[in-house]
């Protein structure tokens, strides 16, 4: 499957999300806009790891809302090792928000070092020890300075 933006259309409504994570959208809206203000006018880059399996759809969306408030919206790499639950994605369409997804295990992304967020939530608890020592250390080197990594 090879890396694709998912054309930005109208805003769907997050009510799908809502339920499974109420909390995130007002966390990820203040996070949003305190890293927009440090980078001045650069779209922020987020990478969603996970993001077709398990929590990943509904970060997917929140971040995207996130994103789609901020003056200079952002760009989302989502990566799976799932390639059906990758194809099945239904994938959120906001305006300024482009959104790419790739066929990846989290570690096969390690030459990235530049996202001012990384999510991977309700992945890195399902990995061998000696695995997720790699993935988690491949998460926290792609942030950038001043940037955030959400484990969960």
């Amino acid at each position: 499957m090879s890396s694709q933006p998912a054309p930005s259309l109208e805003m769907p409504s997050l009510s799908a999300a809502e339920p499974r994570l109420p909390w995130a959208l007002p966390g990820l809206r203040a996070l949003t806009r305190s890293r927009a203000a440090d980078v001045g006018g650069r779209r922020l880059r987020v990478w969603v790891a996970g993001c077709a399996t398990g929590a990943g759809p509904s970060e997917l969306m929140i971040v995207a809302r996130a994103l789609s408030e901020l003056p200079d919206g952002g760009v989302i790499f989502g990566t799976d090792r799932d390639p059906i639950a990758l194809q099945e994605l239904d994938v959120p369409r906001f305006p300024s928000v482009d959104i790419w997804l790739r066929l990846s295990d989290p570690v096969g992304v390690s030459d990235r070092r530049d996202h001012d967020l990384v999510l991977c939530r309700g992945v890195v608890a399902t990995l061998e020890a000696e695995y997720r020592d790699a993935v988690v250390e491949t998460l926290r080197r792609s942030v950038l300075p001043g940037g955030a990594l959400v484990l969960g």
